[in-house]
């Protein structure tokens, strides 16, 4: 602080007033609103109520708190020491708690360009850091143009805010304002280890403008229906309804949206001059062609694209001329578009800008700082220092009680922190800079809820935004899941109200939407506080694997290296995923050196011969697959609960929204052209039950996720391992033709829950293959059995009971199966000793034999039957089968092979196919061809309707040792429910 005296009247009034203008700082803080408003009302009792006649010359009180006086006071110069001496003072104790932020800048300008990757349409590249982002939008096109990977010549961009749609008229404003604050402040953005986030979320925003300006006078400035588009709430990934685009051209005008757009690249072409020359002109060039278009043939955008009204109908375009103008002024240095701005800006801008703050929709303020830092023509500043005043404390703005200028009930914040922004391009005034500072402090927390704004920023910060992608309703519903699964990081909430109310509601989109214009000059904001009051680089520049929920509940997303996991116990509801590689105890994972993984393999392709790709089976990783697991602690070589003839499994706790995940490195990514099913296997354990989902992975961001529980029918099982069968080409997301590269088991719940036991995953081209080991629980309804034999086997971790009935049979069983390790027990009735004539299912099922069948089926089936009074109903669809499992084998010296009777029921017309298989190291190996149905049964093509036809599956070499008979589906489509009956071992 300096003020030069050379009054002694003067002299006790000044030290008297600062002492107590340092007690109040001290008292409610720096940054508070009342301290704020105490130092003006005592600036304007020491200077501007003091006598003119007692000034000599002019004088300058540069407040270090960040008022400027200067415009308050008299003209006089002062030198009295004790002055000297009581505002140094004052300036010493002030200094410690101004010169250091409240908060990391760094960290939230890192978020920021989170955010905008979460918001992203189109193909998503390699370098993907929201892995639960996938491809989205990829038909968007201007009539039916495509590139050579099926794209429309639209796809890319920004979605708007939390719905799916792209309007280019908010998203050119947002992107001016982008690059506006990198060119302002490159140093702090440096700082912060930000700079090419910061280029590559412009540059995202830039390549699609491109894309847009089809010809020198046509634009396409929106991409979906408004309406269409909202009515759907789901992912973008799984959009499928039409989405037209509109345009601009001669006959239908938009002089604001050409100009907006035009600015949008003219200050983009500066940010990339030095960085990419070749890039900088392609922009330059489009601006100036959008400019020419826009002023030539004149008319307001939200006409044309009618629309666009509903949402972002524009107010004129005079404003918008001004700011392009000058924009590609600030580009070329041409003096004419300098002299079309200034004529512009006289001609009414100026006037607009001294009353309109900066939104989507006036952009005069902008344009006026813009030209006065290109001039340093006060013309220019005057208007908006006016505007800038009005959102001053006292100068008629309304205030909510914890000091946020409060312009509207829609997006509180946004509204602030644009403010905000002119105020801090205006540095040369500081008291707008501290003044600033409390607008941005108050989104990052500091405000009587303690709440940050900012989406997870801070110990308190908003889970629930009206945002589509991040809630990822899988059954197009606002209101379920509960919370939105993924953490949308870095996005600015639209805010409180005027009293500083606000709650975390979806529903609430006044408070609770996000947009790409809320961030856009909030990010500018933050930008200039880290170079006012410094910011450490937050983690690895924003990336996924720093990602951190601080509610408690949400997504954590995957690291960016592949660990296997610690078996270390973390305690609360959600872990934060590792950002270093550890070690599972007894892993048997034998992947390469995780740490030079940059992530799962986005393009190789190597398909393996023989249409099967292994990623876990026989208790290990393949080393063409990674670890990129977040869930905390895990195991992959989980010895305690197994499948029979497999050393170990995969295990982890389900909370918190953690997840395994298993991504591809090398070699065998899955090409979804060339393979159609998952199928793994799943055990719940002790508890069951589990809420947990598969999500499938392209570029390392989930296509989809459905419920396992959904994939099997069924709630998952306790103490039981079932098969999980999943059809590509009906999975959400998937396309035929995607490359995927990964896959996560993920928590669903938020809670803790029990935990779930994996094994067994396998890619097949066709039918299943692998044949593994399936479980099986049965319940019984209707009348008990007369009497019952028990035996309960225990292998390693599980238990079966297998239960033999005698007597009167139950009025209704459904049977879903359980399998054992060890060798099942034969109880009274039915056991038999295979490799001789014996029955494996007649009635009921033969105690010797496990059903280990992966299809929808019932083994206590009333009618039709062929003999007795049970068959098997078979839902034949989607490659699903019966398998019937022997531990003990089939002794081809002994046995021909197996016979049973198929029925169509009462549509007929199902076509399945047979073969036999021998267990081996806990996958199934065929051990005949896959015999079609008309060898199986006497020349059928299709299975008769209510018709009992007599089939036969035979070995084919008396070596051909088996265990196990498998009747699948072979059209990979729904089918009619058809019947099984009297299966028997054939003896020679």
């Amino acid at each position: 602080a300096v003020v030069s005296t050379q009054s002694t009247g003067f002299s006790l009034s000044i030290p008297f007033c600062c002492f107590v203008l340092c007690a109040t700082t001290f008292t409610f803080g720096v940054s508070s609103l009342s301290t704020i408003s105490f130092i003006h009302t005592i600036s304007y009792i020491l200077f501007e109520r003091q006598s003119t006649s007692t000034y000599n010359t002019a004088y300058t009180f540069t407040f270090v708190l960040g008022i400027d006086v200067s415009s308050m006071t008299s003209r006089k110069k002062y030198n009295t020491p004790n002055i000297h001496i009581t505002l140094l003072f004052l300036f010493i104790l002030t200094t410690s708690h101004i010169t250091q932020g409240a908060y990391n800048y760094c960290e939230v300008l890192s978020k920021s360009f989170l955010f905008y990757e979460a918001n992203r349409s189109g193909r998503l590249p390699s370098t993907n850091r929201v892995p639960w982002r996938g491809n989205s939008g990829l038909r968007d096109s201007s009539g039916g143009v495509f590139d050579v990977n099926g794209d429309g010549d639209l796809t890319g961009g920004y979605h708007d805010a939390g719905d799916h749609v792209k309007f280019a008229f908010p998203g050119c404003y947002s992107l001016s304002i982008l690059a506006w604050g990198l060119l302002l402040n490159p140093q702090a953005v440096e700082r912060c280890g930000e700079t090419g986030n910061y280029r590559d979320a412009i540059k995202w925003g830039t390549d699609w403008i491109i894309k847009a300006h089809k010809s020198d006078n046509v634009f396409w400035g929106q991409v979906a229906n408004g309406g269409t588009d909202h009515a759907f709430w789901g992912p973008p990934e799984l959009m499928t309804m039409n989405r037209p685009a509109y345009s601009i051209s001669p006959s239908q005008p938009g002089t604001d949206l050409a100009m907006e757009c035009s600015a949008a690249l003219s200050a983009a072409s500066v940010v990339f001059k030095l960085a990419n020359p070749t890039y900088s002109a392609t922009l330059l060039s489009h601006a100036r062609t959008l400019f020419t278009f826009g002023d030539t043939y004149r008319g307001i955008y939200s006409d044309s694209i009618s629309d666009a009204k509903g949402y972002y109908q524009s107010s004129g375009y005079a404003d918008d001329i001004v700011w392009a103008a000058a924009w590609l002024y600030n580009a070329t240095g041409e003096t004419s578009y300098l002299n079309r701005a200034s004529s512009d800006w006289a001609a009414g801008v100026s006037s607009s800008a001294s009353w309109s703050m900066l939104s989507w929709d006036s952009v005069g303020s902008a344009a006026g700082v813009l030209l006065y830092q290109m001039t340093g023509n006060n013309a220019y500043k005057t208007p908006v220092e006016s505007i800038l005043n009005y959102w001053q404390p006292g100068g008629g703005i309304t205030y909510t009680p914890g000091g946020l200028a409060w312009n509207s009930q829609w997006a509180s914040n946004r509204y602030a922190a644009n403010a905000a922004f002119i105020g801090l391009s205006l540095a040369s005034q500081s008291r707008y800079v501290s003044w600033a500072k409390t607008q941005i402090d108050y989104m990052l927390g500091t405000n009587p809820q303690s709440q940050s704004y900012v989406i997870g920023f801070g110990n308190k910060s908003p889970k629930n935004p009206h945002h589509r992608a991040s809630h990822h309703s899988l059954t197009n519903s606002i209101g379920s899941p509960t919370d939105n699964l993924y953490l949308l990081t870095g996005a600015l909430v639209g805010g409180p109200d005027q009293d500083d109310s606000w709650s975390d509601d979806r529903n609430d989109y006044v408070k609770n939407e996000v947009a790409i214009d809320y961030n856009a000059a909030f990010t500018g904001a933050v930008a200039f506080l880290v170079a006012q009051y410094g910011g450490t680089p937050y983690g690895t520049s924003g990336s996924a694997s720093s990602t951190t929920s601080t509610t408690g509940t949400q997504q954590q997303t995957p690291p960016a290296t592949p660990a296997t996991t610690t078996t270390t116990t973390t305690t609360g509801t959600q872990q934060t995923p590792p950002t270093t590689t550890t070690t599972t105890t007894g892993s048997s994972n034998s992947n390469a050196n995780p740490n030079s993984q940059s992530g799962p393999s986005e393009n190789s392709v190597t398909q393996p011969s023989g249409g099967v790709v292994n990623i876990y089976s026989n208790g290990a990783l393949s080393s063409s697959w990674g670890d990129w697991s977040w869930a905390t602690p895990r195991s992959l070589a989980d010895t305690t609960v197994v499948r029979p003839g497999s050393p170990a499994s995969i295990s982890f706790t389900p909370q918190g929204w953690n997840a395994v995940y298993l991504g591809c490195t090398s070699g065998s990514c899955i090409d979804t052209s060339k393979y159609s099913f998952l199928e793994f296997w799943v055990n719940g354990g002790s508890g069951g039950n589990q809420n947990v989902g598969l999500a499938l992975l392209q570029n390392q961001a989930s296509v989809g996720l459905k419920k396992i529980s959904d994939l099997l029918g069924r709630a998952i099982p306790a103490n039981s391992w079932v098969k999980v069968t999943v059809n590509l080409s009906t999975f959400p997301g998937v396309t035929s033709g995607m490359v995927l590269n990964g896959l996560w088991i993920q928590d669903q719940a938020g809670s803790a829950q029990s935990k779930i036991y994996l094994d067994g995953f396998d890619y097949y081209s066709s039918s299943s293959s692998s044949g593994s080991l399936s479980t099986t629980t049965t319940t019984t309804t209707g009348t008990k059995p007369a009497s019952t034999s028990t035996t309960t086997t225990t292998g390693q971790g599980s238990s079966t009971t297998t239960t033999t009935t005698t007597g009167t049979k139950p009025a209704s069983t459904s049977t879903t199966g359980t399998p054992s390790t060890g060798t099942a027990t034969s109880t009274t009735g039915s056991g038999t000793t295979p490799g001789v004539s014996s029955t494996i299912y007649d009635d009921s099922l033969n105690s010797a034999w496990q059903d280990w069948g992966w299809a929808g089926r019932n083994l206590a089936n009333t009618s039709p039957v062929h003999g007795g009074s049970r068959s098997i109903s078979f839902d034949a669809s989607f490659y699903g089968g019966l398998y019937f499992y022997c531990p003990g084998g089939l002794d081809p010296s002994k046995s021909s092979g197996v016979s049973f009777w198929l029925n169509g029921g009462s549509s007929g017309g199902q076509t399945v196919k047979a073969r036999l298989v021998k267990l081996v190291g806990g996958n199934s190996v065929p051990q005949t061809d896959d015999i079609p149905l008309n060898t199986l049964c006497s020349g059928y093509n299709t299975l008769p309707a209510n018709t009992w036809v007599s089939c036969t599956l035979s070995f084919t070499s008396s070596s051909q040792t088996s265990d196990g008979i498998q009747i699948m589906d072979t059209k990979g489509a729904s089918q009619p429910t058809l019947y099984v009956d009297d299966i028997k071992v054939l003896a020679k």
